[in-house]
């Protein structure tokens, strides 16, 4: 009876700790083979493909550059050719459609990273030009990680402003990989928020520490439950053009408790992952 007792309070234990383990909701690697390809695959679990467009919105083979890797195969979005970094800029973009209905998006998570990589073209990433967006459906939160000036990188949730700023320290050398991520954990009530940056050639550390209000962070709720997820611009209605490439777009997120907050030497782990593809 005792081993029984020991076996349920095992599986309850290993079912709570599902239910708080991080997930890793998307990837984009832009490796497809085939370069004349206007769509690209998501590495995570529920395949949510984006299709990439050219600044006049039509269709556009743009995953051409060379990955950070360098090597043969390992390709990256090339928004080169875009006239201008941010506000001042028209560029592509890739975006596609998330399907929130009864999943996590729907549910909402109380942590999650943001990580990826990119190389500018010829000016530090500036004027909110958009890394990484998330669209949300009706009454959802959206989530926007752009380039506010100066080097510095900035996590948004819907229209909050107070979620602090990275150091100045991204994109000083044009065409260099900056490696970038960026963690909210809403259990914790200040310093709830961190940035961090790398390169391809030096290790991962932290460079900003912010605060936002927020219990979580849900982006498909009420509405068509279809959340959009953008990368390298704002899409087709707002120009907010990232002048370079842009590489290996990671999102993990945890329904509950910290788990989707990755560590220092877990984001590390991503970049030296990204250099051995």
């Amino acid at each position: 009876m005792k081993f029984r007792h020991l076996f349920v309070v095992l599986v309850s234990l290993a079912s709570a700790h599902v239910v708080h383990a991080q997930q890793e909701l998307l990837r984009y690697s832009f490796n497809d083979p085939d370069l004349q390809t206007t769509t690209t695959a998501d590495a995570g679990p529920d395949g949510h493909t984006l299709t990439m467009y050219s600044a006049d919105g039509e269709a556009a083979a743009l995953q051409t550059g060379s990955g950070v890797s360098g090597k043969a195969g390992d390709h990256s979005f090339n928004n080169s050719r875009a006239t201008g970094m941010g506000r001042n800029g028209q560029g592509g973009w890739a975006e596609g459609s998330i399907r929130g209905e009864e999943t996590i998006w729907q549910r909402g998570m109380t942590s999650f990273t943001v990580t990826g990589w990119f190389q500018p073209t010829e000016s530090q990433p500036s004027d909110t030009a958009r890394i990484v967006y998330i669209q949300p459906s009706l009454n959802g939160n959206a989530m926007t990680v752009w380039a506010v000036g100066g080097g510095r990188l900035e996590l948004r949730l819907d229209k909050q402003v107070d979620g602090g700023q990275s150091d100045p320290v991204f994109g000083s050398k044009p065409g260099e990989w900056n490696f970038f991520a960026v963690t909210f954990d809403a259990t914790k009530r200040s310093d709830n928020i961190h940035y961090y940056a790398g390169t391809d050639s030096s290790s991962v550390r932290e460079v900003g520490v912010g605060t936002l209000a927020m219990d979580r962070w849900t982006p498909a709720r009420d509405g068509s439950h279809t959340p959009l997820c953008i990368i390298g611009n704002g899409g087709r209605d707002v120009q907010r053009p990232f002048q370079g490439h842009i590489d290996e777009i990671r999102l993990f997120g945890a329904e509950s408790g910290s788990g989707g907050a990755l560590s220092q030497e877990k984001l590390e782990e991503i970049r030296c992952e990204a250099l051995v593809p």
